[in-house]
């Protein structure tokens, strides 16, 4: 049994193969990406008003204590420009 496949055919058939490598390779990546980026909750970002230390809490926990210095913290807002 022969195959035989002229220039213009096996050109072709590399592009497509090559195409679908890409494509499957940007899909992948886009996978990835999206599995590494996360979103910060901003009730578990606390900021320390008498230090001054922005932390992180668990989303169960009930203690809003700073680290730190032991005060009572309360959530970090993201500070407003005037523009």
């Amino acid at each position: 049994m022969s195959f035989m496949v002229n220039i213009a055919n096996g050109m072709l058939i590399y592009t497509l193969v090559l195409i679908s490598i890409l494509a499957l390779l940007y899909i992948l990546e886009r996978f990835r990406q999206n599995n590494r980026e996360w979103e910060l909750s901003r009730s578990q970002l606390m900021v320390c008003k008498k230090c001054g230390r922005v932390f992180l809490i668990k989303r169960q926990e009930r203690s809003r204590q700073c680290p730190e210095c032991g005060n009572i913290a309360s959530r970090f807002r993201i500070p407003r420009t005037g523009v």
